[in-house]
């Protein structure tokens, strides 16, 4: 259930709308139901999601809305507890059921079926290992991140590192013949202009730059600006461990 309620905050961070992203509409994702969870449960559940998601987010906003949720829980979790004891949260009305699961195993029931048909009579070993390890999935244990939920086998899953070493360049011989080496022009021109990247001239670009010592913001947009970045370091530095353990 855990890996659910992560996905489910993960799409949150990942495709929500800007303006809803903070540690109150994050937390209401890890609710089932009216049913609150500890707040140690929801802090690496979101912990877990905010980690994920920032690995794959290449938006500056985007990023930084996610990064401060972190710094916002306590507050968020307060809020949204009050919230719950007054009844102001019915989820009970409001919920829509989550149909994770049952889609991913509409996924991998759909791929089983395919492997069921090689395309041709070399095929057959290879599919046939492969069936057999999509068989021995554990439905509960997948979210949209495996690509096998999304009837993706990739070659760095242990779905095909584990193959048979006599199987594993039959999977990946479509991939290689995709390989082409770009053209010998081509190789030259980016050698020659790693070459001389070091001594192209830019005194005079520099020269050039001037500057007249004025801010082109006025106060109160500097003071935004100096408080979110602020925020992203002490953000950072809090929660570190996320990203070097």
């Amino acid at each position: 259930m855990s890996c659910l309620v992560t996905a489910k905050v993960e799409k949150l961070l990942l495709e929500g709308p800007l303006d809803a992203i903070c540690s109150a509409t994050v937390i209401y994702q890890t609710m089932n139901r009216n049913d609150l969870l500890p707040y140690e449960e929801v802090i690496k559940i979101v912990e877990s999601a905010v980690k994920s998601s920032l690995e794959r987010i290449r938006d500056f906003q985007r990023k930084e809305s996610v990064m401060e949720v972190l710094t916002e829980m306590k507050s968020g979790y307060k809020s949204i507890l009050g919230l719950n004891k007054i009844k102001v949260l019915d989820t009970n009305k409001e919920s829509t059921p989550d149909t994770t699961e049952e889609e991913i195993k509409k996924n991998i029931e759909m791929l089983n079926e395919k492997l069921k048909h090689p395309l041709g009579d070399d095929d057959g070993p290879l599919y046939s290992a492969l069936k057999k390890t999509v068989e021995n999935i554990v439905l509960s244990d997948l979210t949209w991140r495996d690509p096998v939920a999304n009837m993706v086998l990739s070659d760095n899953s242990y779905i095909v590192t584990g193959l048979h070493r006599k199987l594993k360049p039959i999977f990946m011989e479509p991939c290689n013949k995709m390989k082409c080496t770009p053209p010998k022009l081509v190789v030259k021109k980016c050698e020659d202009f790693l070459e001389n990247f070091e001594v192209l001239s830019t005194h005079k670009i520099v020269e050039n730059a001037k500057h007249d010592n004025k801010w082109k913001e006025d106060d109160s947009d500097l003071l935004k600006i100096t408080g979110r970045i602020l925020d992203v370091l002490n953000c950072m530095i809090t929660f570190s461990d996320i990203y070097f353990t």
